[in-house]
């Protein structure tokens, strides 16, 4: 769920860029400003915060995101 909105983000953010429109996008509670991502959202400030604690969840969250990303982009 939260993915999706943060990739909206991202996506909204570079679709901008091209057009050469301002550089500030606000999707879901994440905000992408320039190259900086805003995180207003308290579920994924929540989730960054215990993946600071966390190393070993970070690596799997990481993980699974890449492999997520890579089934996405080879499915179109």
């Amino acid at each position: 769920m939260y993915r999706d909105q943060i990739e909206t983000a991202l996506r909204e953010k570079e679709q901008r860029k091209q057009e050469g429109q301002p550089k500030s996008v606000q999707a879901g509670g994440v905000g992408v400003t320039s190259d900086a991502v805003i995180v207003t959202s308290p579920e994924i400030k929540d989730i960054v915060r215990f993946m600071e604690a966390n190393p070993v969840y970070k690596f799997q969250l990481l993980s699974d995101f890449y492999k997520y990303k890579q089934e996405s982009e080879k499915a179109g």
